[in-house]
């Protein structure tokens, strides 16, 4: 049973090749996302190389300016794909983008995905309650929400709609994200590292993909589950919203170890 990474970025890699050795040893599957198209190029090369990697295309909200004047020539990558990322709005790091971009290349997206019934993996730094406005608007049913740090009352909201939430590096490092992933529906958890930068960002030293494992023993912990249970809950959740057909997990009469 793999490990599955669901948000991470193997373009920035500078050893692509240690990257997917590493991969092999330690069992992992990653959703690689790219954040604007040459680094979706990037990544369907590794794919090419190995099976491990879906890769998935969007524009993050820092490329926006720069993709907004021209989304229609994006459709065809667009279209190739079945699961889209990563896209969002960002108020807190990425300011200096112009919101109207943010705006029109994130509407452009999840309107695709709503109309192709496509999952789609966003951003919601600073943004959270207009993502949600915008989720709504576009009636988009099929989300995975990354690495949300923002408002409970937002956040209550997004799994009241059932989207997926990844949890990943800060968990060992924030109470508040802790008491969120508590209060998330176990068949909506998902694991991330956001590597190989987020850990470094949060003053930790890993990058390599292993630090999914670490990841996802920080979430047996906080959720009082043996790791093999998170890990099996984990995997199943994912494979589900691949279209593995996997049932929930129940995990409400277990027990940590």
């Amino acid at each position: 049973m793999a490990y599955i990474d669901f948000h991470t970025h193997l373009h920035q890699y500078a050893d692509p090749d240690g990257c997917l050795a590493a991969m092999e040893r330690a069992d992992i599957m990653a959703v690689a996302c790219s954040v604007d198209v040459p680094s979706y190029l990037a990544t369907l090369a590794l794919a090419e190389r190995s099976r491990r990697i879906i890769p998935t295309f969007g524009i993050h909200p820092s490329r926006a300016t720069e993709y907004a004047p021209r989304l229609e020539g994006l459709l065809p990558l667009l279209e190739a794909g079945s699961l889209i990322g990563e896209i969002g709005l960002d108020q807190r790091w990425w300011r200096q983008v112009p919101k109207r971009d943010q705006e029109a290349v994130f509407s452009w997206f999840l309107a695709h995905c709503a109309a192709r019934d496509k999952y789609c993996v966003i951003h919601t730094k600073g943004a959270e309650r207009r993502v949600l406005e915008m989720l709504d608007y576009y009636k988009v049913t099929k989300a995975v929400i990354h690495w949300y740090h923002g408002p409970n009352s937002v956040y209550r909201r997004l799994l009241d709609r059932g989207y997926y939430q990844t949890f990943g590096c800060e968990l060992r490092y924030s109470w508040t994200v802790r008491r969120q992933l508590r209060q998330t529906p176990p068949e909506l958890i998902l694991a991330e590292t956001d590597n190989p930068t987020a850990e470094k960002w949060l003053g930790g030293r890993l990058d390599g993909p292993e630090l999914i494992g670490r990841v996802v023993l920080d979430i047996a912990r906080t959720l009082g589950l043996r790791p093999e249970l998170a890990r099996l809950l984990i995997f199943g959740n994912a494979i589900r919203l691949l279209g593995g057909g996997m049932p929930a997990l129940d995990v409400t009469k277990t027990s940590g170890a």
